[in-house]
């Protein structure tokens, strides 16, 4: 694995035979059945402190079921979360670079006039 590359994995549930993705588009229904974000660490548990890493749990219910995610957790340790921008924040990611250098050019052609 490379940094950047995306996890999928999936649940076998013993009792029905489902299979639950993270991957939402390889759900039935195209559901979401796993929530996921940062975890600082601290908690304690059975083997001591729990480090930071990813939190990751899983709502095991076709159909989406109560939307609790409480079925299955646990914590990706040794790993770093990579935030992707949207591309609205690219957006106006692009557009404040250019109203700086506008105004720098701006500004430089000001002071020019006034010597």
């Amino acid at each position: 694995m490379n940094p950047g590359d995306t996890l999928v994995f999936y649940i076998k549930l013993a009792d029905t035979g489902d299979f639950f993705y993270s991957d939402p588009a390889l759900n039935p229904g195209k559901l979401n059945h796993v929530f996921s974000a940062p975890y600082a660490g601290g908690l304690v548990g059975p083997g001591g402190t729990i480090p930071a890493g990813i939190y990751v749990s899983v709502e095991d219910l076709r159909g989406g079921g109560d939307l609790d995610y409480n079925d299955m957790k646990f914590v990706f340790t040794n790993v770093a979360a990579v935030v992707i921008p949207e591309p609205a924040t690219w957006a106006m990611r692009i557009a404040g670079f250019g109203l700086v250098g506008f105004a720098a050019r701006r500004s430089r052609a000001a002071a020019r006039l006034t010597v």
